[in-house]
């Protein structure tokens, strides 16, 4: 039996560094055979479409327009060359998994049909909720879709709440799975009594400073330091200066400038242990998928401020890990960052606490492989 896995998600011989967030879910499984698709949109008409095969996947161009004009048409085709590339494969398709509504699914539709196997979606909070928002006349089409695939998965709670909201009468918030990205949780011991920097953390692609929030946490920090000016932010991650050379000009129109750092890059596994000395992790990023980083962040003992509607959001509402925010208010972030400064023992006992009762476990490989087998058991029989 194979899964056809349908991705632009997915790491290829094309774009190589895609986020592995798919293949980590398409790998963690072994009780099925898996056939992936990897996709990349290109605008231009004259680029090689060629099917590219590999070990790991087979790597094709897609076209398409600008700002998803005729996005429907063009996944349409997209459609009939993937059932040429099906034909000449010797495998035989059971299931069908498209990794994102807004694109990869409008193509599982039509292969479902033509095929006649089920498929399964998933709801990638950012980019759909981009395409569902902003292309009202297709609703009724994705409303069609989801109405016939066999299970719908989401990567957060929130994504099911704001989904429920704009294709009304599919009672997504109720009946869609929930199945997080698989995250390496190493180990963390955290001494007791640590003495940490009266400094909080915030990482990031500096080239995505937009999405992340940096000018208006930037902006908290300042407000925040008309009392507690002894508090400061690190912010790590690569990018180009020209990046890091506007969030610079942001942090130079603050009142204390030194106490903000831009550390640049790090490697993973120093990145995980370096968390250890700070009071706190800030990211209220809007838009946000989901974020690796939060659950990293609390795996290695920090709170963590984030977005409300975005990211992890519904998650840990039950806990005092971090607190969220509306990302658009710099009051709001001031205040948390405040909150997590004063009561910061607090907060990190509760952390503690999460990790004590395996509240990370469910981001685990084996977690979410077990999850995931189970949602293509029942999609297949």
């Amino acid at each position: 039996m194979t899964i056809l896995h349908l991705s632009f998600d997915f790491p290829d011989i094309i774009h190589s560094s895609k986020t592995k967030a798919v293949k980590n879910l398409v790998n963690s499984q072994e009780k099925y055979d898996n056939l992936v698709i990897s996709m990349n949109r290109t605008t231009d008409p004259s680029a090689d479409y060629s099917p590219l095969f590999t070990d790991s996947c087979i790597a094709m161009r897609v076209f398409g327009m600008p700002f998803g004009i005729g996005l429907t048409t063009w996944m349409y085709f997209a459609s009939k060359r993937v059932l040429r590339i099906l034909r000449s494969n010797p495998q035989e398709v059971t299931l069908i998994h498209a990794h994102k509504l807004s694109f990869e699914g409008i193509i599982a539709f039509w292969l479902s049909k033509w095929l006649s196997v089920p498929f399964i979606v998933t709801i990638r909070g950012d980019s759909d909720l981009k395409v569902i928002k902003s292309k009202k006349m297709l609703r009724p089409f994705y409303k069609k879709i989801l109405k016939k695939a066999s299970n719908v998965v989401f990567l957060a709670p929130w994504t099911k709440v704001q989904m429920d909201y704009y294709l009304k009468g599919l009672d997504l918030k109720n009946t869609g799975i929930l199945l997080p990205n698989i995250i390496d949780l190493k180990q963390h011991i955290i001494p007791e009594n640590v003495k940490r920097k009266n400094r909080f953390i915030s990482v990031f692609r500096l080239d995505n400073y937009r999405r992340k929030n940096v000018k208006r946490v930037i902006k908290a920090f300042d407000r925040l330091h008309q009392n507690y000016p002894e508090v400061g932010l690190d912010i790590l991650g690569p990018g180009p200066e020209k990046s890091r050379r506007i969030i610079q000009k942001f942090i130079d129109s603050c009142k204390y400038p030194l106490k903000f750092n831009i550390l640049g890059p790090m490697g993973h596994d120093e990145l995980l242990n370096h968390y250890g000395n700070y009071m706190g992790f800030v990211l209220p990023s809007n838009p946000e998928t989901f974020g690796m980083v939060f659950i990293e962040a609390l795996n290695a003992g920090l709170p963590i401020i984030y977005a409300k509607n975005a990211g992890v959001d519904g998650l840990f509402d039950e806990t005092k890990i971090g607190i969220k925010v509306k990302s658009t208010s710099v009051k709001e972030i001031s205040d948390a960052l405040k909150h997590i400064y004063l009561e910061n023992q607090d907060y990190m006992k509760a952390v503690q606490t999460l990790k004590e009762n395996n509240g990370l476990k469910v981001f685990s490989k084996i977690n979410i492989r077990n999850a995931y087998v189970d949602i293509l058991d029942k999609s297949i029989y």
